[in-house]
């Protein structure tokens, strides 16, 4: 389903999110844990990199972090891309 919703918003020029070459997080080594979450994400295996930023579908950014564990319990449920560098990964908010 992640990745039917993100070839929606990515293919609609409205949202302004271009595809990313590496989407998969295996392609990125990026783990996203848990997925689906209700409280904290954690975001291992990637270096350099500290900014973070949660934007939501339409790609109205709504958190710029440093952390790599998110506090996201003020998310609303839905799902939201996680931005790190140049490379995205999708998750779920429960």
């Amino acid at each position: 389903i992640q990745e039917m919703v993100w070839d929606v918003v990515t293919s609609d020029p409205r949202t302004g999110i271009v595809e990313s070459l590496a989407v998969n997080s295996n392609e990125m080594n990026i783990e996203v844990y848990p997925n689906p979450v209700e409280d904290l994400l954690s975001i291992e295996g990637f270096e350099n990199v500290n900014s973070k930023m949660i934007c939501n579908l339409m790609g109205k950014v709504l958190l710029i972090t440093n952390e790599n564990t998110i506090d996201v319990r003020d998310l609303e449920k839905g799902s939201y891309i996680l931005v790190i560098g140049d490379r995205k990964k999708m998750f779920i908010k429960q």
